[in-house]
C-alpha cells in the first residue's frame, strides 16, 4: 500500500519521532512518502537515507498560495492508497486542498489537548476521514465524545525505539534535573523552576537543564535570575538529539498538563532515568504512580520537588523505579510490540 504522511515539521516532536519509528517498522510491506507543511528537521536526512522520499513546501505564511498547489500536484502525482496526516493543522491543509481525500485518510494526534473542545471546523473533518489512531484509551474516549464512529477509532500506544536510548554510568553524587518540551504557556516551565529553587536549600550544588524552545523562553530565563538561580539552570533551545542530555541526568521532569512532552516521558523511561510527571489521564496510560514514576499534582510545586528529594536520597529507590520504567517500555512500547500492530493496521486498510 502507498501511503503519503502529512505532517507539520520533522524536526524534534512527538509526531515526527512517531512518524519516523512507524515508517522504519513498516517500510518492508508499504510504500511511504513524507510531506511536511514548515520545517524539515533532521529526521528529514534520515528518512531520506533509508529510501523514504521527503517533500517540504515550506507553508510558513497563511496566505501562501504556492504550498497548496504544491501539495495538490504531490497528491495527484503520488495517488497514495492513504494519506497518514499528523495533527489537526495537517488535516485542514489537506481538506483546503480537496475533500475528496479525506475519504483515504488517516489521522493520527487528532486532539492537542483531549480534554478541550474542538473547532466546528475540525469536527465535522474529523467526522469525515476514513480512521482515527488515538494514543490511548483516554483520547479514545475524547473521540468518541466528539461524534466520531466507534469503528473508525483505532488505539495504538505511542512507541519508542529502545535500541538508542542506553543511559550512561553516572555518580551517584551528581544531581541534575532534565526537562524536555515547547517552552510555552501552559507547559508548567516556570513551576519546574520554582520547584527547582526550593531543591536548592537541600542540595545547593544541583542543576536544572531544560531542552526546547518557545515563546515563553525569555521570560523563564528572566524568572531564574530573579531566583538567584541563573547560573544553575540551563537552556539549551532545540535540540535534534536528546540523548546526551538524557545520559546525564539524575532525574526527568514532565510538569506539563497537555499531551505533547509524551515521547519525551517514554524516552527517559526507555533510557533508565527515574520520571515525575504531572498526574494527567495521558500520564497514567503510560506511568504506574511510585512503581514506574511518580505522578504528581499539576501545579503543585512542593509535592514535585518533595518526590525529587526522595529519589535523590534513596539511590536504590530510584534505581527500581527506573529499571520498573525500562521493563514495561520493553512490554508495552517498544518497536517489537507496537510495529506489529501498526503493520497489521495498515494491512487491514490495504485490503
Amino acid at each position: 500500500m502507498k501511503i503519503l504522511h502529512l505532517v507539520s515539521t520533522l524536526g524534534h516532536g512527538s509526531a515526527a519521532a512517531q512518524l519516523e519509528l512507524i515508517v522504519r517498522w513498516t517500510a518492508p510491506r508499504h510504500e511511504h512518502s513524507v510531506c511536511c507543511l514548515e520545517t524539515e528537521g533532521p529526521r528529514a536526512a534520515r528518512l531520506r537515507t533509508a529510501r523514504i522520499a521527503v517533500e517540504c513546501l515550506h507553508w510558513t505564511r497563511p496566505f501562501d498560495a504556492a504550498a497548496p498547489l504544491r501539495l495538490r500536484r504531490l497528491l495527484k502525482t503520488l495517488n497514495p492508497d492513504s494519506v497518514h496526516v499528523w495533527g489537526r493543522q495537517s488535516l485542514r491543509a489537506l481538506a483546503l486542498v480537496g475533500r475528496r481525500w479525506l475519504g483515504r485518510t488517516i489521522v493520527s494526534r487528532p486532539l492537542a489537548e483531549p480534554s478541550t473542545s474542538l473547532p466546528a471546523l475540525d469536527r465535522w473533518l474529523l467526522q469525515r476521514v476514513r480512521s482515527v489512531v488515538a494514543g490511548g484509551d483516554f483520547e479514545a474516549a475524547a473521540c468518541r465524545n466528539l461524534g466520531i464512529a466507534l469503528d473508525k477509532i483505532r488505539v495504538i500506544p505511542p512507541g519508542v525505539d529502545r535500541a538508542t536510548a542506553r543511559r550512561a554510568s553516572q555518580s551517584c553524587h551528581e544531581r541534575r534535573i532534565l526537562c524536555i518540551g515547547a517552552l510555552e504557556q501552559r507547559n508548567a516551565f516556570r513551576d519546574a523552576i520554582w520547584a527547582f529553587d526550593i531543591l536548592r536549600y537541600v542540595y545547593p550544588d544541583g542543576r536544572l537543564t531544560v531542552v526546547g524552545a518557545g515563546s515563553q523562553q525569555r521570560t523563564l530565563q528572566w524568572f531564574a535570575q530573579c531566583l538567584e538561580a541563573g547560573e544553575q539552570v540551563e537552556f539549551l533551545g532545540e535540540r535534534d538529539d536528546v540523548s546526551p542530555w538524557l545520559s546525564q541526568a539524575s532525574v526527568f521532569w514532565s510538569p506539563s498538563p497537555v499531551p505533547r512532552p509524551r515521547q519525551a516521558v517514554l524516552e527517559a523511561m526507555a533510557a533508565g532515568l527515574p520520571v515525575i510527571a504531572a498526574d494527567q489521564p495521558w500520564t497514567r496510560e503510560v506511568m504506574a504512580d511510585g512503581v514506574t514514576g511518580f505522578l504528581v499534582p499539576p501545579g503543585d510545586k512542593v509535592a514535585l520537588a518533595k518526590r525529587t528529594r526522595e529519589l535523590l536520597a534513596d539511590a536504590d529507590r530510584s534505581r527500581a523505579l527506573a529499571a520498573a520504567a525500562q521493563r514495561h517500555i520493553a512490554q508495552h512500547h517498544s518497536g517489537q510490540v507496537i510495529g506489529p500492530r501498526w503493520l497489521h493496521y495498515y494491512d487491514e486498510l490495504g485490503r
